[in-house]
């Protein structure tokens, strides 16, 4: 079943426990299960009375999570059911400001706009609620310039019964060459492998459709099987050199990365992790709308690109993976990353300036340096980094924005980590964030990190950094009585020859403090350090 569009007119009733649903006029766009996914068993869905699938993601320990998604424009009412009395909320961000009313088993809120929630209840696992714009410009499934991927001479499985690798690629094939053109993908589960994609080229995922990796090591390529035992391979790649490529709908990618993993493990060569989607050496590239799950390392990866905007992306991954970056922007130029939300257990969201060798030798040369970078309006929850710098510092890095990030739950909120090469960095910024809890990882957490650590070397400076705006509701675990019981953030120069220079920090507040001087916000800082000021 494709998606359902309704259009909702203002209602109100009185139901069960004395809760009043009410709305105004609403469209709302709801999307079938796909057949190889689980209903979940731990909260149902339903806006403004109408029923909306909620999943489970699971691990390879089994349930995680639970999610559900839907488009709407307009005024909604949103109800939770849970399998038990309700005696404790949050919708998260708590920045949004979204009161709730539970009664028995049921929680009810409203939302007036597209957003992407975090709902908790009592100790129940979490709940993900991706709630998307209307998409504004989805092409019809057939027509001139538009191949249906199940309809003739393509004719693919939309069961997940046979894998349709092949046929899927052919019709990326024949639009490129065409000169270009729409690849539509309907609702159903298609079974691949990796996929290339080519210039001029559309692939467009209708709500409902899930491409499913086939979970099988044998079906991949390894793009770099001298990388000691963590072999890699891509779900999505883009033609190196190609220009001028999307991918985008209300559809899913998924990975299926945790199958292909346990094939064999950490020590097996056999194993892959995939990261899902690779734009490499391109320009002109969209990724738009789509949900990405079950990635194993770096998931959503462009590098050494100019030209990319990543917008409505939903990036869902395990917390207990390892190395399962959300979106890391490696060497790139000219990117925008806005609206996106990311589940995962090491870095959000990253700025990496990468050289020939980095990602496990996935990067190869000439090696290009990174600017003009924005990451806009994103909500992220993590173990490691919200919003990250580095590590890598091989390239110079020019003009970084970070800003209206809500981070749910990461080990340090705010990252600038130049441990290897020797270049500048040059302009960053972190802009209006909110920061709700800060966990331990491999380390006790905290709020800050700019820092320079060896095994950097040479003569280079991180500069104009500008901290302004930025809230962590705790320091640390939060299990003192103050919230102020993380360890210290770090502001580190290296050495005379590598120093941070010029830092501004303004509006800081830390577990309720305004922060106007180090003292305030215990941070060590060093000799290395010039020119920082507290407003």
């Amino acid at each position: 079943m494709p998606s359902q569009t309704i259009r909702l007119i203002a209602w109100a009733i009185f139901c069960a426990g004395g809760l009043v649903q009410s709305a105004t006029a609403a469209t709302l766009v709801t999307y079938s299960l796909p057949a190889s996914y689980q209903p979940s068993a731990a909260y149902s869905l339903s806006v403004n009375g109408t029923p909306v699938p909620v999943m489970t993601y699971h691990n390879h320990r089994g349930p995680e999570y639970h999610y559900a998604h839907f488009s709407f424009e307009g005024e909604i009412q949103i109800e939770v059911t849970a399998t038990e009395p309700i005696t404790d909320f949050r919708v998260r961000p708590l920045s949004y400001g979204l009161a709730g009313q539970a009664a028995g088993n049921k929680l009810i809120f409203k939302l007036d706009r597209p957003r992407y929630l975090m709902v908790n209840i009592n100790q129940l696992q979490n709940l993900v609620i991706l709630a998307d714009p209307l998409e504004v410009d989805a092409p019809p499934p057939t027509g001139e310039g538009i191949r249906n991927v199940q309809q003739a001479p393509y004719g693919a499985d939309a069961t997940g019964t046979s894998k349709v690798t092949a046929i899927l690629q052919h019709a990326i094939d024949d639009s490129h060459a065409a000169g270009g053109g729409i690849v539509y993908v309907p609702a159903g589960t298609y079974r691949t492998a990796s996929l290339l994609m080519r210039s001029n080229v559309d692939l467009y995922l209708e709500g409902g459709a899930l491409l499913l990796g086939t979970g099988d090591p044998a079906d991949y390529v390894q793009c770099n099987p001298g990388s000691k035992s963590q072999a890699i391979t891509t779900f999505i790649r883009f033609n190196e050199g190609d220009s001028q490529m999307r991918v985008r709908g209300r559809g899913m990618i998924d990975g299926n990365g945790e199958e292909l993993y346990r094939h064999g493990g950490r020590k097996d060569p056999h194993s892959l992790r995939i990261t899902l989607l690779r734009p490499n050496k391109n320009s002109q590239v969209t990724l738009e709308g789509v949900i990405v799950s079950h990635g194993t390392t770096w998931t959503v990866v462009p590098q050494q690109s100019d030209g990319i905007r990543i917008e409505n992306l939903k990036l869902l991954n395990s917390e207990f993976g390892s190395e399962n970056d959300g979106i890391d922007i490696n060497s790139c130029q000219n990117v925008l990353v806005r609206h996106c939300f990311t589940y995962s257990n090491d870095d959000s969201l990253c700025a990496k300036p990468c050289v020939s060798g980095n990602f496990k030798s996935v990067i190869q040369g000439p090696d290009e340096e990174i600017c003009d970078v924005v990451f806009d309006d994103i909500v992220v929850y993590g173990r490691c980094a919200g919003a990250k710098v580095g590590l890598q510092g091989s390239t110079p890095t020019t003009n970084v924005w970070f800003k209206n990030i809500e981070v749910l739950q990461g080990s340090r909120g705010i990252v600038i980590h130049h441990r290897q090469g020797s270049s500048d960095m040059d302009g960053i910024h972190f802009v209006n964030f909110n920061v709700e809890n800060l966990i331990r990882r491999v380390y006790t957490p905290y709020p800050i990190q700019i820092q320079i650590e060896g095994p950097a070397r040479g003569t280079f400076k991180v500069r104009n950094v500008v901290i302004d705006n930025v809230n962590f509701l705790k320091f640390g675990n939060g299990d003192s009585e103050d919230g102020f019981n993380g360890e210290p953030s770090r502001i580190l120069g290296l050495s005379r020859e590598a120093t941070i220079v010029n830092m501004t920090i303004r509006n800081l507040r830390i577990a309720g403090r305004p922060i106007l001087n180090p003292e305030d916000g215990r941070m060590n800082i060093n000799e290395f350090v010039t020119g920082i000021t507290f407003e």
